[in-house]
């Protein structure tokens, strides 16, 4: 599979947002949002430190790398911004594939959570 082919089969879009694979040059736009109490108070593990967001970030490409699913980088469409993360992942906390959204807070209160998990359950069906 040609790369090309393999970022469109792994990316997309909804009404407001783009959806795509992390890379390593996301690390401070995730930092900003991981590192932030309002964001992360309900998040396992709460706010993280900057060793923890690579470390995290990291887990995020291997996870595709090994199970060709997993968060993808959530980004803004208006604003070209990332804001989040968002899609299906396994986790020692469970045997079931599990699905979850992180958005930056200025990102709150606009539909933005419900519309990126809709797009990534109806994703991870079709796929």
């Amino acid at each position: 599979m040609s790369l090309v082919n393999l970022l469109k089969s792994k990316s997309w879009e909804t009404q407001h947002l783009f959806l795509r694979l992390f890379a390593l040059e996301d690390f401070d736009a995730v930092y900003q949002i991981y590192s932030n109490f309002e964001v992360m108070r309900y998040i396992d593990k709460g706010v993280r430190t900057k060793s923890e967001v690579l470390v995290e970030l990291n887990s995020y490409i291997k996870h595709w790398q090994e199970y060709n699913f997993g968060p993808l980088a959530v980004i803004h469409k208006e604003s070209g911004k990332l804001i989040g993360r968002s899609g299906l992942y396994l986790s020692d906390r469970s045997p079931f594939a599990q699905l979850g959204y992180v958005l930056d807070l200025l990102y709150h209160k606009q539909g933005l959570g419900v519309e990126v998990a809709k797009s990534s359950l109806k994703h991870a069906l079709r796929n």
